[in-house]
């Protein structure tokens, strides 16, 4: 399910306190050193935080990690309770996930990066980033999956009428416009002074096109764009995807066909048309399985907040002073979900 993929980083959780008198009880936490939180139990240590809040203001600029710091570590001491509500609640009842299946997960994520698993090993751990912890919030993604299908078996289900309403409501939708497959040269211009220079340059390139010169040769030793590296590829596209007069006059040449010199606001453009798709309506036997899959990862979002409230409605959860709601904060969420606090 794609499902999965959205849930491999644990969704984030803002804890709700019942009122500022029991959010004052946590004062009682002072004499726990080195914890930051006790879920159901088991004791969260702030060492394993502040490594994970780490990685993430390494990224924010020098002046900014001071004031964002307590509101990070808080962000990621959510992810790690709801972490340890999903695990103790896979042991509770019974569901496992092995290493291996673990991986396969990670070797899935990389595939498309066109890279070894051992390679991304190793840009983890050059990264500063813990391997095992990645591999631990996978474990706890599969498991809550598992959970969400154990306990939401009948919820999930879509049925072919279900399917069938949707292709009918969204024919249109589904429906494939018209594209074109476009290579481009592209000369930018930065001010007005260098337009007559870069279009000057462009007519010059057109002309090596018309001799006879290689497209893609040229795109790749010229093109201002990104696409230079695919010989200026980019792929098909419908409208409305580019600004006007680019994609005009890519959806007026034929396939084989080159533009002269179109300018944008981006700078001055070489178009070549590679292919054309014609617009085609949507067919259902073509579309219903990957609407069943949309239907059944909808479903399964709803359920996964379900159930992801309910154990948090569950647990007994005592933080530590650090991360202790302001009163007015407390006061301000009362009437929202209530936590059992230890006493």
């Amino acid at each position: 399910m794609k499902l999965i993929k959205s849930l491999l980083i644990v969704t984030l959780l803002t804890v709700t306190f019942a009122s500022a008198e029991e959010a004052d009880k946590q004062s009682e936490t002072k004499d726990l050193s080195g914890v930051a939180a006790i879920v159901n139990g088991e004791k969260i240590g702030m060492e394993k935080v502040d490594s994970l809040a780490e990685m993430t203001l390494s990224r924010y600029p020098k002046q900014m990690r001071e004031s964002q710091a307590t509101k990070i570590k808080k962000r990621v001491l959510d992810t790690i309770i709801f972490g340890e509500l999903v695990s103790q609640k896979a042991e509770e009842m019974g569901i496992s996930v092995s290493d291996e299946r673990c991986e396969k997960e990670v070797k899935d994520m990389i595939s498309s990066k066109d890279i070894t698993l051992e390679q991304y090993k190793k840009m983890i751990k050059d990264a500063g980033k813990d391997y095992g912890e990645l591999l631990d919030q996978v474990r706890r993604s599969l498991e809550f999956e598992k959970i969400i299908n154990k306990l939401s078996s009948d919820d999930v289900k879509v049925s072919d009428k279900d399917v069938k309403e949707y292709f009918d409501s969204n024919k249109e939708k589904l429906a494939s416009p018209k594209q074109v497959k476009a290579s481009h040269i592209l000369i930018k211009t930065e001010s007005k002074e260098d337009q007559q220079a870069a279009k000057e340059k462009a007519e010059e390139l057109l002309k090596k096109i018309n001799d006879g010169g290689d497209f893609a040769a040229i795109a790749k030793e010229n093109s201002d764009c990104p696409s230079s590296e695919r010989g200026g590829d980019l792929g098909f596209f419908s409208r409305g995807r580019m600004v006007g007069a680019f994609e005009d006059a890519a959806f007026n040449l034929e396939v084989g066909e080159v533009s002269d010199v179109v300018k944008t606001k981006f700078g001055y453009h070489i178009i070549l048309v590679t292919d054309k798709k014609e617009a085609k309506e949507a067919v259902f036997e073509d579309q219903k399985e990957k609407i069943r899959e949309q239907l059944v990862n909808q479903k399964m979002g709803k359920a996964a907040d379900k159930i992801r409230e309910n154990m948090m409605q569950a647990a007994t959860i005592r933080y530590s002073d650090v991360f202790k709601p302001e009163e007015k904060e407390a006061k301000k969420q009362s009437e929202g979900t209530e936590l059992k606090i230890e006493e």
